[in-house]
């Protein structure tokens, strides 16, 4: 069976899932890490993504490609949704969780009832696999669906070293938007409202790839950043911006000699 091994990682975890049916056993982690997924600072849609929220077949293609493999993702609407995945399985797709969105996998559908392989942490007490009706299925999608399904091709080599020279540029930007932001405001509301938006990629979801690279130190001071952010938030502490600020340009810096090192 296979599990989430860090933050957010359902949909590593699903791809993992479904090569098992092409006799490939990896575990989410084998392929952020094949990927360079630590390495990837990305802007999609006018915003930052990093790690686990790089979930398309963009990204997982650099892993699937040089296997002969490769994610064709499909757009449809929720109207479209059964027809779409009627007599499919191990087909990947997003539904609503009281956690947020989540990445499943269709497994089997009969008589109206969809199973799906449902990503979790092995100590968590959430169940592996979930059933829903048609009906429940359709109050958890949202208006328009990606589906993923993995088919063979071609072998590729793909080098991802432009992707990472890439994302050099990109934290050159997100230092200049975060820097502004941090010099115009200091409401906690505001601060509330940017926090999936502007600090999520770097003081969550790039904390959580630091640490699946063993880079301890990094490590040490996403977290110290994150701790002054959300004790500022929950009102417990005031936010000394200063030093806030060289806490966040230190850990973009020391970021970008990381993804510098593997970039050329």
């Amino acid at each position: 069976m296979k599990y989430m091994h860090f933050n957010s990682s359902c949909s590593y975890c699903a791809l993992a899932y479904i090569l098992s049916s092409f006799s490939i056993e990896v575990e989410d982690t084998d392929i952020a890490l094949k990927i360079g997924l630590p390495y990837i600072f990305a802007i999609e849609k006018d915003e930052y993504l990093a790690g686990p929220m790089l979930q398309s077949s963009k990204y997982f293609n650099l892993f699937l490609n040089p296997l002969g493999l490769e994610l064709e993702e499909h757009c449809v609407n929720k109207q479209e949704l059964l027809n779409a995945i009627d007599n499919k399985n191990n087909v990947m797709l997003g539904i609503k969780t009281d956690f947020g969105k989540h990445a499943v996998v269709l497994v089997n559908n009969s008589n109206n009832v969809y199973s799906f392989f449902n990503p979790s942490w092995k100590e968590s007490n959430q169940e592996t696999f979930i059933n829903l009706s048609k009906e429940e299925l359709l109050k958890r999608v949202d208006e328009e669906i990606v589906i993923g399904e993995i088919k063979q091709s071609q072998k590729k080599t793909v080098d991802p070293k432009s992707i990472y020279r890439e994302s050099i540029i990109n934290l050159d930007k997100y230092k200049k938007d975060i820097v502004e932001f941090i010099d115009n405001n200091d409401d906690i509301e505001v601060y509330k409202g940017q926090l999936d938006n502007l600090f999520r990629p770097l003081l969550l979801d790039g904390l959580t790839m630091m640490g699946l690279i063993n880079n301890g130190a990094l490590v040490k001071t996403m977290k110290e950043a994150q701790t002054n952010l959300l004790d500022f938030i929950r009102g417990k502490t005031k936010l000394d911006v200063l030093q806030f600020k060289a806490k966040i340009c230190i850990i973009i810096a020391q970021y970008k000699e990381i993804i510098n090192s593997v970039a050329n």
